[in-house]
């Protein structure tokens, strides 16, 4: 049997899971440095919906946010930029459909460095997406 989209989700996330004698999954979450389980959780309920507290600890934001952000494709970082709101910027590139990206990440920065911060990454990462600043 295949598991569901909400412990997909989970699993993504460094969750792993037990099943306890009511065959109902609970939620291990493992501590990176000692990877020694640190606590339990109960996941999804009788009906394999994902618990509020789950979802709470997950909660993206959508106020503006200036940063960096990171368009990925297939594990690999094929754009960075610089946004004064970072969401909105994602949305925009959603929309534009002009740069192939499965996932992005942020970083938060003062809006005053953006520029300073957004040069550092295009020359650490050579995104192919950045042409114009991977030529200099």
């Amino acid at each position: 049997k295949r598991p569901s989209d909400q412990i997909r989700w989970l699993r993504k996330r460094g969750y792993t899971f037990h099943i306890s004698g009511k065959k109902r999954p609970k939620v291990l979450r493992s501590h990176a440095d000692t990877m020694k389980t640190v606590k339990y959780e109960s996941a999804v309920d009788n009906q394999g919906l994902l618990e509020r507290g789950v979802i709470l600890k997950h909660v993206i934001s959508i106020k503006p946010v200036s940063g960096i952000y990171f368009l990925i494709a297939g594990g690999i970082i094929v754009y960075v930029g610089k946004s004064k709101n970072v969401m909105l910027r994602i949305a925009q590139h959603i929309a534009e459909k002009n740069k192939h990206f499965d996932a992005f990440a942020y970083i938060p920065a003062p809006k005053n460095r953006l520029a300073e911060i957004e040069a550092q990454y295009i020359k650490k990462f050579s995104p192919n997406h950045n042409k114009t600043h991977n030529h200099g």
